[in-house]
């Protein structure tokens, strides 16, 4: 697997990489789209969510983005009948 992977890689004309990293590629990519993590330790094999300790760099980010999300949400009004969005 790991000769035809970088054959594919040099032929590509790509930065190497290692097989592996592409498992964390599509974690972090997972975890940006917010999927479920119970639903990614699952793909990934994991017995526990516990392994994305491993990613907490990536979601900083995602924890402002929630808030604001919820504020958005929470904060919005229908300005027509003066009643909120909730």
């Amino acid at each position: 697997m790991n000769r035809s992977f970088y054959r594919l890689i040099v032929k590509a004309e790509v930065t190497k990489i290692r097989f592996h990293d592409m498992r964390h590629t599509h974690v972090v990519m997972l975890l940006k789209m917010r999927e479920n993590n119970k639903r990614i330790a699952e793909r990934l094999g994991w017995a526990s969510v516990k392994m994305l300790d491993r990613y907490a760099h990536v979601t900083p980010h995602m924890q402002r983005e929630t808030a604001d999300a919820f504020g958005d949400m929470f904060f919005s009004s229908d300005t027509k009948n003066g009643t909120s969005s909730l």
